[in-house]
C-alpha cells in the first residue's frame, strides 16, 4: 500500500443548539385524591460533581381552595446525592419558590440538612424493603407565607395553573458516585408518616390534608450517573533535535531546531476526529494542533499552559501550531510535530512542554485534549550531552 500522507487544514462552523424544555401540564389528581405533586428534572443523565435540578408542578381537584403551609421531604440515596456544597451558606441553593409558590418563603429552622435519625425512622417505617434501599436519606423544607407580602398561614395562596413551576430543588452528585440509575423523590411514606404534609385552607384555617389524599405517583424522577467520557487523548511519541555539524563532524553551529512529535491512535480518531479530512465539518473535527512551550522547568504550570493553548497568553510561554497531520492510512495511528527553532546560545534554555489538539465535539462544542502530563528538554543544562549524542549518531549513520 503506498504511503498516504493528509494535511489537514481544518475549520469550524459553531452551531448554536436550542432545545426547548417543556415541563408538560400536570395530570390532575387521580380518583379520592386532592392534590397531586410531580417532579421533572432538567437533565436525567449527570455525572459526578454535576448539580441536579428538580421542578415541582401540581394540581389540586379544586381551584377555588386556598393551599397554605407545606413540608416537603425530598428523598434520595445519600451516597449518591446531597445537598448543594454552598448549602450551609446559602439556603437558595437548595431550594427556590416560584409561580404562585414564591410568595413563600423558608420557615424559621424549616431545613434540615440530613434528616434526624428520628424523622428518617419514622419514614423508613412505612416504606417498603426496596423504598429503603433507594431512599437512605433527605432533606425537610419548611415553607411559611411571606408575611410581608399580606400572606397568611390560615389565609394561604390561591393557586391558578397546574403549568407554572411552583418550586426548584437543587441536588449535588457526589464526586464519587458510583455509576447507576437512582430515584430521587417526594415518596408516600413521608405523608403517611406525617413527617411532610400539605395544609389547605378552603375552611378559613390551614387544614392538613390526610396522606391518602396526596397523589405522589408522578413525584419521582429517575436520575443515571454515568461514567464521564474520559475525552480523546494525545501522547507524545518522540522527540529530537536537528543541528548543523561542521565538516569534520565534531562540532555543530549554536542554531539548532527542536521537533517534537506527538500521537493520536487510531481509535481515538475514529471516535472523536473522524470528520477531520473535511474542511466544513462541523462536529468531531480538528482545528488545530500544535504546543505550548515554557522557558526553563521551574515555575510552570499546566493549568497555565493549557490557557495559554486556548488564547490566553501568558509570560515564558510561547505556542506552534501546525496544520499537518500524517495518517498513513485508515487503521494507522495519526501524528503531528511542531519545532522550536534555538538561534543562539543566548537563545538557549531548557523547555518545558505540552502539546494539545483543538477540536469540535460530537455537538459542535470547541473541546481540547492535552498532554497528561508536561514534558521537559534539558535543552540547555544538558546540551553537551544532547551534541554528543547527536554527533555520534550522525557519525554511525
Amino acid at each position: 500500500m503506498s504511503k498516504v500522507k493528509k494535511a489537514l487544514c481544518v475549520t469550524l462552523a459553531l452551531m448554536m443548539l436550542i432545545v426547548p424544555m417543556s415541563i408538560g401540564v400536570n395530570a390532575a389528581p387521580a380518583a379520592g385524591k386532592e392534590v397531586a405533586l410531580k417532579l421533572t428534572a432538567d437533565s436525567t443523565t449527570v455525572a459526578p460533581g454535576d448539580t441536579v435540578t428538580l421542578k415541582l408542578t401540581w394540581d389540586v381537584d379544586d381551584w377555588s381552595r386556598l393551599w397554605g403551609l407545606p413540608c416537603y421531604i425530598l428523598m434520595y440515596d445519600g451516597t449518591v446525592f446531597g445537598p448543594n456544597s454552598n448549602f450551609k451558606t446559602d439556603k437558595t441553593t437548595l431550594r427556590k419558590p416560584m409561580g404562585d409558590f414564591g410568595q413563600y418563603v423558608v420557615a424559621a429552622n424549616g431545613v434540615q440538612n440530613t434528616l434526624t435519625s428520628s424523622i428518617y425512622g419514622a419514614i423508613a417505617a412505612k416504606m417498603t424493603d426496596a423504598e429503603k434501599k433507594l431512599y437512605t436519606t433527605g432533606v425537610q423544607m419548611t415553607f411559611s407565607p411571606n408575611n410581608e407580602g399580606g400572606y397568611t398561614t390560615a389565609g394561604g395562596i390561591q393557586y391558578t395553573d397546574a403549568d407554572t413551576v411552583q418550586c426548584e430543588f437543587y441536588l449535588q452528585v457526589a464526586a464519587d458516585a458510583a455509576p447507576g440509575t437512582y430515584n430521587i423523590a417526594l415518596p408516600a411514606a413521608a405523608y403517611t408518616a406525617a413527617k411532610a404534609y400539605i395544609n389547605c385552607c378552603d375552611t378559613g384555617k390551614a387544614v392538613r390534608l390526610a396522606a391518602n389524599k396526596i397523589d405522589v405517583s408522578q413525584a419521582v424522577v429517575e436520575i443515571t450517573v454515568a461514567t464521564p467520557a474520559s475525552g480523546p487523548a494525545v501522547a507524545k511519541s518522540k522527540a529530537e533535535v536537528k543541528m548543523t555539524p561542521n565538516a569534520e563532524k565534531t562540532a555543530v553551529e549554536e542554531a539548532f531546531s527542536f521537533r517534537v512529535t506527538s500521537v493520536i491512535t487510531d481509535a481515538d480518531w475514529d471516535t472523536y476526529f473522524k470528520n477531520s479530512a473535511d474542511a466544513s465539518a462541523t462536529t468531531d473535527a480538528i482545528k488545530s494542533v500544535g504546543f505550548v512551550a515554557y522557558k526553563g522547568t521551574t515555575g510552570f504550570n499546566l493549568d497555565t499552559a493549557k490557557a495559554v493553548a486556548q488564547g490566553t497568553p501568558a509570560e515564558g510561554y510561547d505556542v506552534a501550531t501546525t496544520s499537518y497531520i500524517q495518517k498513513v492510512d485508515d487503521a494507522s495511528d495519526a501524528y503531528f510535530g511542531c519545532r522550536l527553532n534555538i538561534t543562539s546560545a543566548a537563545t538557549r534554555s531548557d523547555v518545558t512542554y505540552v502539546a494539545f489538539v483543538e477540536y469540535v465535539d460530537g455537538t459542535g462544542a470547541p473541546a481540547y485534549a492535552f498532554y497528561e502530563a508536561e514534558q521537559t528538554a534539558l535543552l540547555d543544562s544538558n546540551y553537551e550531552g544532547i551534541v554528543n549524542t547527536y554527533l555520534n549518531a550522525i557519525k554511525g549513520a
